[in-house]
């Protein structure tokens, strides 16, 4: 058998269709799991944008150790610890980005007329709108790409890249983020959907 152009082993065979086997078990089940726990710790109305994206983690993870995960007796309940544990990452993770938002200086670094703001390293507006949205204000990927008119691939590809840049101009704020975030101290969601956004 063939996969990507190269031939498998025996054993690449087995370990390829116990990965897809859990996929097609299990995926469902994760994704509901995933609602609910997103929804508990964070205390918001639920995000399946989100929830696949704890899901698609997990099933990364699963593929890293699936050695390990083959010789388990119980590989569901694996499964569930792994995404208990990407969700709990995850959650952590939106508070550090709402603390970094909290924290850029009012008056950002305005490009140059003409300037290519991807080779400049400079955030477009629109898109530290998006990271605002999203660590601040609590809005699901739904509600965003709906609002204007993206894809959830294509919102993902902008959140990360816009990330990358934000670390590129920032460094320093996400490097002194105050411990609060790690004690779980509530900043998402400061201000409320009802409330006004500055």
């Amino acid at each position: 058998m063939e996969k990507g152009g190269s031939q498998m082993s025996s054993r690449e065979e087995t370990q390829l269709e116990f990965y897809e086997r859990l996929i097609r078990t299990h995926h469902k089940e994760l994704l509901r799991l995933a609602s609910i726990w997103l929804y508990q710790r964070a205390n918001d109305a639920v995000d399946f944008g989100r929830a696949e994206e704890a899901v698609q983690e997990t099933f990364t993870i699963a593929w890293e150790k699936r050695e390990i995960l083959m010789e388990h007796p119980n590989p569901i309940a694996w499964l569930n610890i792994a995404l208990k544990n990407v969700i709990k990452n995850m959650v952590r993770d939106d508070q550090k980005w709402a603390e970094c938002l909290l924290r850029v200086p009012a008056e950002q670094v305005q490009p140059a007329p003409g300037a290519d703001l991807e080779l400049e390293g400079i955030i477009p507006s629109e898109d530290m709108d998006i990271l605002k949205r999203l660590y601040l204000y609590g809005e699901t990927y739904e509600e965003i790409c709906e609002d204007l008119g993206l894809k959830k691939s294509a919102l993902a590809m902008r959140v990360k890249r816009s990330k990358e840049l934000f670390r590129k101009n920032y460094g320093e704020i996400e490097k002194n983020i105050s411990s609060k975030c790690e004690q779980g101290t509530e900043t998402r969601h400061e201000y409320s959907r009802g409330g006004s956004k500055p």
